[in-house]
Protein backbone atom coordinates (compact mmCIF):
# COMPACT_ATOMS: atom_id res chain seq x y z
CA UNK A 1 0.00 0.00 0.00
CA UNK A 2 0.84 3.25 0.13
CA UNK A 3 -0.59 6.71 -0.80
CA UNK A 4 -1.28 9.06 -3.87
CA UNK A 5 -0.65 12.69 -3.87
CA UNK A 6 -3.01 14.50 -5.75
CA UNK A 7 -2.30 18.24 -6.67
CA UNK A 8 -4.33 21.05 -8.32
CA UNK A 9 -1.69 23.73 -9.02
CA UNK A 10 0.93 22.95 -6.54
CA UNK A 11 1.50 26.67 -5.02
CA UNK A 12 2.80 25.78 -2.00
CA UNK A 13 5.36 24.00 -3.69
CA UNK A 14 6.00 20.52 -4.15
CA UNK A 15 8.78 20.11 -1.68
CA UNK A 16 6.65 21.91 0.97
CA UNK A 17 4.14 19.70 -0.29
CA UNK A 18 5.57 16.60 0.14
CA UNK A 19 7.04 17.70 3.19
CA UNK A 20 3.43 18.47 4.87
CA UNK A 21 2.46 14.99 3.63
CA UNK A 22 5.46 13.67 5.14
CA UNK A 23 3.59 15.20 8.68
CA UNK A 24 0.57 12.98 8.05
CA UNK A 25 1.99 10.14 7.37
CA UNK A 26 4.57 7.85 6.68
CA UNK A 27 3.46 5.53 3.84
CA UNK A 28 5.28 5.05 0.89
CA UNK A 29 4.44 7.79 -1.84
CA UNK A 30 3.35 5.91 -4.67
CA UNK A 31 2.19 8.65 -7.48
CA UNK A 32 2.15 12.18 -7.59
CA UNK A 33 -0.47 14.00 -9.59
CA UNK A 34 -1.41 17.12 -11.52
CA UNK A 35 0.33 20.24 -11.72
CA UNK A 36 3.62 20.92 -9.96
CA UNK A 37 4.10 24.97 -10.48
CA UNK A 38 7.61 24.92 -12.02
CA UNK A 39 6.88 26.32 -15.54
CA UNK A 40 8.67 29.63 -14.31
CA UNK A 41 11.04 27.73 -11.92
CA UNK A 42 15.02 27.80 -11.99
CA UNK A 43 16.93 25.35 -12.85
CA UNK A 44 18.27 24.97 -9.02
CA UNK A 45 14.52 24.73 -7.98
CA UNK A 46 13.72 22.09 -10.33
CA UNK A 47 16.84 20.29 -9.06
CA UNK A 48 15.91 20.27 -5.45
CA UNK A 49 12.45 19.37 -6.00
CA UNK A 50 14.05 15.78 -8.10
CA UNK A 51 16.36 15.17 -4.99
CA UNK A 52 13.12 15.21 -3.17
CA UNK A 53 11.23 12.89 -5.45
CA UNK A 54 14.06 10.66 -5.20
CA UNK A 55 14.27 10.92 -1.53
CA UNK A 56 10.67 9.68 -1.62
CA UNK A 57 11.46 6.24 -3.65
CA UNK A 58 10.95 8.07 -7.12
CA UNK A 59 7.24 7.67 -7.17
CA UNK A 60 5.46 7.69 -10.28
CA UNK A 61 4.82 11.02 -12.00
CA UNK A 62 1.47 12.09 -14.01
CA UNK A 63 2.29 15.91 -14.20
CA UNK A 64 0.38 18.16 -16.49
CA UNK A 65 -1.22 22.16 -16.00
CA UNK A 66 1.68 24.35 -14.73
CA UNK A 67 4.96 21.81 -14.92
CA UNK A 68 6.34 23.69 -18.07
CA UNK A 69 7.92 21.88 -20.20
CA UNK A 70 11.62 22.22 -18.44
CA UNK A 71 10.66 20.76 -15.40
CA UNK A 72 8.78 17.79 -17.23
CA UNK A 73 12.26 17.13 -19.45
CA UNK A 74 14.37 17.35 -16.47
CA UNK A 75 11.94 15.06 -14.57
CA UNK A 76 11.97 12.57 -17.66
CA UNK A 77 15.64 12.62 -17.52
CA UNK A 78 15.92 11.69 -14.34
CA UNK A 79 12.82 9.50 -13.63
CA UNK A 80 12.58 7.87 -17.23
CA UNK A 81 9.79 5.38 -17.06
CA UNK A 82 8.10 6.79 -14.17
CA UNK A 83 7.39 10.42 -15.84
CA UNK A 84 3.77 9.64 -17.34
CA UNK A 85 1.93 11.92 -19.78
CA UNK A 86 -0.95 13.33 -18.16
CA UNK A 87 -3.75 15.57 -20.09
CA UNK A 88 -7.13 16.12 -19.85
CA UNK A 89 -9.41 13.15 -19.29
CA UNK A 90 -6.74 10.87 -18.13
CA UNK A 91 -7.57 7.41 -16.44
CA UNK A 92 -5.03 6.36 -13.80
CA UNK A 93 -5.36 2.94 -11.87
CA UNK A 94 -3.46 2.85 -8.25
CA UNK A 95 -4.25 -0.42 -7.10
CA UNK A 96 -1.46 -0.13 -4.44
CA UNK A 97 -3.30 2.97 -3.13
CA UNK A 98 -3.98 3.05 0.06
CA UNK A 99 -4.74 6.63 0.80
CA UNK A 100 -5.28 9.48 -1.72
CA UNK A 101 -3.64 13.01 -0.31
Amino acid sequence: GGVALLCGCCHAGLRNTLHHLRELTSAPLLAVIGGAHLEHATDAEIEAVTRCLQSEGAPDLYLCHCTGERALYALHAAFDERVHPCPAGTVIDLPDADLLA
